[in-house]
């Protein structure tokens, strides 16, 4: 599968419309940053270590404490609505 193919299958799962013109650009810039990125592949890295972290120190995790928390009627004092149910009401996001 060639990049245009590519694209217009991606554009198609993405629900993305092209112009011919816009396929066109996208080829051109993939092939560029695949140009670009294959000089990786000049490189010896033959000797060099896999990277597992990019900083230099260790991340120090805390524990886990189980706190009270707030009550049902806390949690829900700042809601956007004032009905008198007990859950947040949001608008439907999903079509």
């Amino acid at each position: 599968m060639n990049f245009k193919e590519k694209i217009n299958k991606t554009a198609i799962l993405a629900k993305l419309q092209f112009t011919e013109n816009e396929s066109k650009q996208f080829v051109e810039t993939f092939e560029q940053l695949l140009d670009f990125i294959s000089i990786i592949d000049e490189l010896d890295i033959e000797k060099v270590a896999p990277l597992v972290q990019i900083h230099k120190y260790d991340i120090e995790f805390r524990d886990d404490k189980v706190d009270e928390g707030i009550s049902l009627k806390e949690a829900l004092l700042n809601k956007p609505s004032k009905d008198k149910n007990d859950f947040f009401t949001i608008p439907k996001v999903i079509s």
